[in-house]
């Protein structure tokens, strides 16, 4: 079994990466390395995630059923197990492993984390969220709840395209006045799509119409009734970490002679779950772990004339299954050639 699953292995990590350079490597991954279907043309063929699953089935029946249990197979039994431990790590990262980042700037303090690719809706009350849709499950025509009156999606983009504002008869407010909002196609890096929506509120009074919000509009729109300030926002989805990060001081440290960036670093006070403070400085090769979480240097950014510092945060359950994999499968091919070689000495 294992001979034949191989061959198509190999053709579904040969097809996803030379889809990367047309489709970009967030949706080459989507589409071949973390699929359980493949699709060619109107034909579906299995993805990585079933053939990945009975090659691991098959591997372990016939470790465990179809080979002889004798010593000197030790070795091969000790990389099979490596070999096994392996994708047991694949999988608990598919499953479990979370990435995104934060942009910090001089003296903020965060404790949420944006992720790369995922979007949502969220409508704010009084500076809290009282509404959260994915972008996965925005349709046209649907209604957000949480609110005493009624927000409608108009329109939804993936990636977005501003376009002056044809006539209408609703009434229109902020950026809404001046531009719509058209769907074009996806960025080959995925981080790179912008997205945004059309709204309609009704029931709000004076505050009825339509407004955008539009993720590169650093203000989104709102409104207030009565008492209460509403805001409605597209962003990246936020997660909450069990820490915060407070910035100190970023630096960008150059080649001499040469504005080419040699090295970033942060300095950063960490406040974890139990209140307890400490000062770290996070580095492009020095990562900071804490609390199953890595944070890495990804890079600085500019904000009007002041850096930004964009630390990665990286979650993943499944981090020291290669290292021990790693080890078992060089240590059982080690034991192998050992006992061939005493075999036929």
């Amino acid at each position: 079994m294992v001979f034949w699953l191989l061959p198509w292995l190999m053709v579904l990590l040969v097809a996803g990466t030379l889809a990367q350079r047309s489709i970009g490597l967030y949706e080459a991954e989507r589409q071949y390395f973390a699929s359980w279907l493949v699709w060619l043309g109107p034909l579906p063929l299995p993805g990585m995630y079933p053939t990945l699953a009975v090659l691991a089935s098959a591997l372990l029946a016939k470790t465990l059923f179809r080979s002889p249990w004798h010593p000197y197979k030790a070795g091969i039994y000790i990389t099979h197990l490596g070999a096994l431990l392996l994708m047991a790590g694949g999988l608990l990262t598919a499953l479990h492993s979370e990435e995104g980042f934060v942009a910090l700037q001089q003296g903020d303090t965060k404790q949420q984390v944006s992720d790369y690719h995922a979007r949502e809706l969220v409508v704010l009350k009084n500076g809290e969220g009282i509404a959260r849709v994915p972008a996965e499950a925005l349709q046209p025509g649907m209604h957000l709840q949480e609110t005493p009156f009624t927000i409608t999606l108009a329109s939804y983009c993936r990636n977005c395209q501003p376009v002056p504002r044809e006539a209408t008869d609703l009434p229109v407010h902020g950026v809404a006045e001046k531009f719509d909002l058209k769907s074009t196609a996806l960025e080959t890096e995925d981080e790179a799509n912008q997205s945004g929506a059309v709204l309609q509120v009704t029931g709000a009074g004076e505050a009825d119409g339509l407004y955008v919000t539009f993720e590169p509009v650093p203000h989104p729109p709102g409104f207030s009734v009565g008492d209460d300030a509403y805001l409605l926002q597209m962003q990246r989805e936020q997660r909450e970490l069990p820490f915060s990060i407070t910035l100190h001081s970023v630096e960008k440290l150059t080649h001499p002679g040469m504005d080419m960036a040699r090295e970033y670093q942060s300095e950063v006070t960490i406040t974890d779950s139990n209140g307890l403070q400490f000062q770290r400085l996070i580095r492009m090769n020095e990562p900071l772990r804490i609390e199953g979480y890595t944070l890495y240097q990804a890079s600085l950014a500019d904000a009007r004339g002041e850096l930004v510092s964009v630390l990665a945060v990286v979650k993943n359950k499944g981090r020291v299954f290669p290292y021990v994999a790693g080890v078992a499968m060089a240590l059982g091919l080690l034991v192998h050639c050992v006992q061939r070689l005493r075999r036929h000495a």
